[in-house]
């Protein structure tokens, strides 16, 4: 059985609070620059993203699916219209994206507008830079995508309480996998929830079933702190 000291990244939170933290996640947030890849941009091209980390979100969904019987919701907040993102996002049946955000606590806030059982404090948070300290400030669970480079950013991260496990690996070489089978290990259900992906069983079937039914937002930020659908 995998355990969460297997993995190799650094914990600021010991597993068994990861563990609490993840029994009160109703969403996942995620950034998507330098989170599903390394964050290399240029004028011409977005930036992608790798099917081993498609893959390993589709499992924790799964995972998720099986604890609770329900889809867990899935949102994305980024700076920059992204055609990538908008394609994972439209096939995995995100339920959000929101671009050309400034200050991502208020796309959240916009997302949860209505939800009256989903708070802030319910989301699992995925980031790697400072815009992203806003949302990281109020999740229940924080995991930072690590980067090539000086330590400082991460330390500052650590020393003010804003991430609960930092990978090991970086974003867009397997750093995104690393925390999905992390937080399956949690669960305990990593090897459950492979063995039926392999067996494409009843329940994984069922569970596809469900997911389909989610409809995807895009949203984009306006000039007075306002979100225009797409």
């Amino acid at each position: 059985m995998f355990k969460p000291e297997d993995f190799k990244g650094e914990f600021f939170a010991p597993a068994d609070a990861l563990k609490h933290k993840l029994i009160s996640t109703q969403y996942l947030v995620f950034d998507w620059d330098g989170v599903f890849n390394n964050g290399n941009k240029s004028a011409t091209s977005g930036s992608g993203f790798s099917e081993p980390d498609s893959m390993g979100l589709n499992l924790l969904r799964f995972s998720f699916w099986l604890e609770t019987g329900a889809i867990i919701p899935i949102i994305v907040i980024t700076g920059e219209p992204n055609d990538s993102a908008k394609m994972l996002a439209t096939r995995e049946k995100f339920n959000a994206i929101y671009y050309g955000v400034k200050q991502k606590d208020k796309a959240l806030n916009h997302y949860l507008e209505g939800q009256s059982t989903m708070h802030p404090n319910n989301a699992a948070m995925f980031f790697d830079d400072v815009i992203d300290l806003s949302i990281a400030q109020q999740a229940g669970l924080r995991i930072m995508i690590n980067r090539a480079g000086p330590q400082t950013f991460i330390n500052y991260v650590k020393n003010n309480n804003l991430a609960d496990y930092v990978t090991y690996n970086y974003g867009g070489l397997g750093a995104l996998r690393e925390a999905f089978e992390l937080l399956l290990s949690v669960q305990g259900n990593l090897e459950r929830t492979i063995e039926e992906r392999v067996q494409f069983s009843a329940r994984y079937k069922e569970y596809l079933d469900a997911r389909q039914q989610t409809e995807l937002s895009i949203y984009k930020a306006g000039e007075k702190d306002d979100f225009i659908k797409q």
